[in-house]
């Protein structure tokens, strides 16, 4: 049996390139000294804070950060749900048993394609395998390349070898190099307008001399591409745009484009780290001519707060040129799925 046969290891090599956890005997967490009394073999969900060099990540669960391994590939701003597994000291994050199931049902050598489709949400069909099989192998069949080609099919993207290589480059970009790329953008943009130059709006306009910024915007703009009809998006590799005036506080986004008859829906989904509120999502959508805003809190004194400010956002939201059908706030784990992601947008 292979060390590396992700159905029996307890650890595998992901897309990442990341190298793989070790075995640790003690507890290795941030924030409180206790893990999360959650019984061992439950789904949990949520987000991924970070990849650390030794091969763990930094997660979010329950509101509550801490160090944990995985037997799935994960990415930093990634929502996701797997088993929760603590016999080994530190959580491992494990497959769920009906991906599990997909898995074995794939020959060893794909598994790495199935692993970034399963871990993404997306469907594990012999189709959708064979389109990333065929570019994976002209690719060279790396390690690091079956992540950034679930993205771009997730998106209906071109499965080319210089789309993937942007995307790995952003993966693993730091929150300083983001922040530092949108600094430098809007300085371009106040230099244009002072200049009142003529431009097309292109990305290497925008971009001007800096080769830097021009990838970062070839890259942003396709992660904030919509994804396919019937993708869920919380799960896919988000867009990193900044918060208000600062570009220091980065919200992760995700748009999705869905087809009703003869209506266009666009959602919007978002998720961001505050110093007062800790971790607030949200889901906007709107056909065009009406807007729905939800709002979602991990902790209960964030959630009040929100609902103490519901009448000042709302009409700050008045004033966008879409009718606004609802402004709801919701505590993150008590939110039903289906009612989060079906929002009625007869307005």
């Amino acid at each position: 049996m292979s060390p590396l046969d992700p159905l029996h290891a307890n650890t595998i090599r992901t897309p990442s390139g990341l190298p793989q956890p070790q075995q640790q005997g003690a507890e290795v967490q941030r924030g409180e000294g206790r893990l999360p009394n959650i019984p061992e073999g439950t789904l949990v969900k949520g987000v991924v804070l970070s990849a650390e060099q030794d091969g763990t990540y930094l997660v979010r669960v329950l509101g509550r950060e801490l160090r944990a391994m995985a037997n799935l590939p994960l990415f930093p701003g990634q929502h996701f749900q797997a088993i929760w597994e603590r016999s080994r000291g530190m959580p491992v994050l494990r497959l769920t048993p009906a991906d599990l199931s997909l898995l074995r049902s794939v020959p060893l050598r794909e598994q790495p394609l199935a692993l970034a489709l399963l871990s993404r949400g997306l469907p594990l069909s012999e189709e959708v395998l064979s389109s990333l099989r065929t570019a994976w192998l002209r690719l060279g069949g790396g390690e690091q390349t079956p992540g950034p080609l679930a993205e771009l099919w997730a998106r209906g993207l071109p499965l080319s070898s210089d789309n993937v290589q942007l995307l790995l480059w952003y993966m693993h970009l730091q929150e300083e190099q983001v922040a530092r790329n949108w600094k430098r953008l809007k300085e371009n943009l106040r230099r244009l307008g002072k200049e009142k130059a003529s431009f097309s709006g292109t990305r290497k306009d925008l971009a001007g001399d800096d080769p830097e910024l021009l990838r970062f915007l070839e890259a942003h703009g396709m992660l904030s591409t919509p994804s396919r009809e019937g993708v869920d998006t919380s799960l896919l590799m988000p867009a990193l745009w900044p918060l208000g005036d600062s570009e220091s506080f980065l919200a992760r986004v995700r748009f999705k484009k869905e087809t009703r008859g003869e209506r266009t829906l666009w959602r919007v989904h978002f998720d961001m780290e505050g110093a007062a509120l800790g971790t607030v999502r949200g889901n906007l959508a709107s056909d065009g001519k009406g807007l729905v805003v939800a709002l979602g809190a991990e902790e209960r004194k964030a959630l009040r707060v929100l609902r103490a400010h519901q009448k000042e956002l709302a009409e700050d939201l008045a004033e966008v040129p879409l009718a606004l059908a609802s402004l709801a706030m919701f505590l993150a784990e008590e939110e039903p799925e289906a009612s989060y992601r079906a929002i009625d947008m007869e307005v």
